[in-house]
């Protein structure tokens, strides 16, 4: 009997390409998700109650699985603090393979990796692992702070002229796939970018474009807007001083490389910046929300 492989994050960007392309590849899935009720049902997947700050749900969701697929977020959303007792259930489990996504290498103030947190516990529990460190998503001009910015006509962020190879999260998730489908890829490590590097002049007059909004850029302090936090991505509310040292960390280079393994990966290009705003112009075309208010 085929064994279900466990899909953490099932609905979100990721996960959802992840599910479809194992599917098509006649895998079972396992859908794990803070809301299984909710999720839609399809054959041949079996969604499942898991969320990272309940561990009792851990040991259910790894019940009889081989094969695992994880995201692992920023401290900043708390997903960092739980995840050592979640690699010790995945070691107790027999997991025999875990794919993990990180982040590109972000240096802290004293010198460790910023996700040395998260990739350490794997390592020293010697699970077999391969780690996913891509770059940003474009999806953070969707679902962050940013896309009001776009709608408003002025993305305001400190990046300078830094160039930065953004990444669609949905390639990601193709890349998930082949990994999970094929066991020479155990126990390596990839960086993930998008084919090009844009710096954020580029990237509004795309955005422009695409929505037949005007959209300038203008490097400014996020501290301007006025308030103690952002969201970041996907609802996810970040501290304005995380984002200003990712900023920071942008402005040094760290986010330019064009590394060619997703195309490697997966047989065609990484998605274009210009193709994905095409594909979400709507979203910048309806009213912008009101900026922030000052925080007390």
């Amino acid at each position: 009997m085929q064994t279900p492989i466990l899909v953490i994050g099932a609905t979100g960007n990721i996960g959802r390409v992840l599910i479809q392309r194992l599917l098509q590849q006649g895998r079972l899935v396992r859908a794990a998700t803070r809301h299984p009720e909710r999720y839609p049902a399809h054959p041949g997947v079996t969604p499942i109650y898991f969320d990272y700050e309940q561990p009792d749900s851990f040991a259910p969701a790894l019940a009889g699985i081989k094969q695992v697929f994880a995201i692992a977020g920023p401290a900043s959303t708390g997903v960092t603090l739980p995840f050592s007792p979640f690699v010790a259930q995945i070691q107790r489990a027999g997991v025999e393979h875990l794919v993990l996504v990180t982040t590109m290498p972000i240096l802290r103030s004293d010198g460790l990796h910023l996700w040395d947190e998260v990739e350490q516990p794997v390592l020293q529990a010697g699970v077999p692992c391969t780690f996913l460190r891509p770059n940003w998503f474009m999806q953070a001009f969707v679902d962050s702070f940013m896309a009001t910015m776009v709608k408003q006509g002025r993305l305001c962020v400190p990046a300078a002229d830094a160039r930065i190879s953004l990444i669609d999260a949905r390639d990601i998730g193709e890349v998930a796939a082949a990994l999970l489908t094929a066991e020479e890829h155990r126990t390596h490590a990839y960086t993930l970018t998008g084919g090009e590097a844009l710096n954020f002049t580029e990237i509004a007059a795309t955005l422009a474009h695409a929505s037949g909004r005007s959209v300038e850029y203008h490097h400014e302090p996020l501290e301007t807007l006025g308030v103690t936090e952002l969201n970041a991505a996907g609802g996810t509310m970040t501290p304005i001083k995380n984002l200003t040292y990712l900023f920071k960390t942008l402005r040094q280079g760290s986010f330019a490389e064009v590394d060619p393994t997703v195309e490697r990966l997966i047989g065609r290009p990484p998605t274009t910046f210009a193709h994905f705003a095409n594909e979400h112009a709507a979203v910048w075309q309806t009213e912008p929300s009101p900026q922030p208010t000052r925080s007390a």
